[in-house]
């Protein structure tokens, strides 16, 4: 069985080998899609009339390409990763690209949803990267990787024994299941 206490949260930029930040005391609370949105499908009658003609067509395009929301929450500390995390924040929606050194680049573009490159979005600030949630089983672990995630605004909360960040994102590309987390290298770490 999975439980959140053996799950742990990643957040991936672009480069070929992937920075990355592992999310310091998650509070274990992801919340996000299992796979991509499916088309609609339009029922075609003659004259409003069910009968052996009648037949399905799929709809727009419009919906596969919508996000979908995903969200987790953190506990702010005073150790260095939560400032990295927030930097990683502000990279995605226009600040700076430099993170411990290292230049992030973005995933907006990288995935697909029925087989098309997802496109660019109008806004040059807005960066996305790869959430990748990993639980730990007794025998095979099972994920989710959730590409091409937006997050565009953090909430902090003032609770008795913490201060809380929840991390509302919207996910613009392929999502599929893992059972491990992608290589990379983690950016809190000293570079150089």
């Amino acid at each position: 069985m999975f439980n959140n206490k053996i799950g742990k949260i990643r957040l991936y930029d672009g480069t070929a080998t992937p920075y990355y930040i592992e999310v310091p005391f998650d509070i274990g609370d992801f919340d996000g899609p299992l796979g991509e949105p499916l088309h609609d499908e339009k029922l075609i009658m003659h004259r409003g009339k069910a009968d052996a003609n009648m037949f399905y067509i799929k709809g727009s395009d419009e919906k596969i390409f919508e996000p979908v929301p995903c969200s987790f929450s953190a506990m702010m500390t005073h150790l260095t990763d939560s400032t990295y995390l927030l930097a990683f924040i502000q990279w995605l929606n226009g600040g700076s690209e430099t993170i411990n050194t290292l230049t992030m680049a973005t995933t907006k573009g990288s995935s697909q949803r029925i087989s098309v490159n997802t496109p660019s979005f109008a806004d040059s600030n807005k960066k996305t990267c790869n959430l990748e949630v990993l639980w730990d089983g007794s025998g095979t672990d099972f994920g989710l990787k959730l590409c091409e995630v937006w997050i565009p605004d953090v909430r902090v909360t003032e609770e008795d024994e913490a201060v809380k960040l929840t991390l509302p994102g919207q996910c613009y590309g392929a999502i599929s299941t893992l059972t491990a987390f992608t290589s990379g290298t983690d950016l809190t770490e000293s570079q150089g």
